[in-house]
């Protein structure tokens, strides 16, 4: 029994994020029109079905790079806090993302 603590989601890797984006289908497909057409002779289509990988590729994973910083940034903004009266003391206390938890009682207001 550990902690009482929401599970994080771990940061991935820019080459695991790389793999994630390579899998896309659309990309694969390309990739495979693209190497066929090389193997057929056709530079030119085979050259453009290449930068559109490449830009696929690189675009998508800039934005998710852009997109989980700030995503970090906001997590780490939020406090959540929580107040409840009892019937003689008053409790708050602290929530790390609703799970950690220190208590301090005090009389209740009126």
């Amino acid at each position: 029994m550990g902690p009482n603590e929401v599970a994080q989601e771990r940061p991935r890797g820019w080459f695991i994020r790389l793999l994630i984006i390579l899998r896309n289908p659309l990309v694969i497909l390309l990739a495979v029109l693209s190497s066929i057409s090389y193997a057929t002779g056709d530079m030119r289509a085979g050259t453009v079905m290449a930068c559109m990988v490449l830009l696929s590729v690189t675009l998508r994973f800039v934005q998710e790079a852009r997109a989980d910083a700030a995503a970090a940034k906001l997590k780490a903004m939020i406090h959540v806090t929580a107040t409840y009266f009892a019937m003689a003391a008053r409790a708050s206390f602290h929530c790390a993302i609703l799970c950690r938890v220190t208590w301090s009682t005090s009389q209740p207001e009126t």
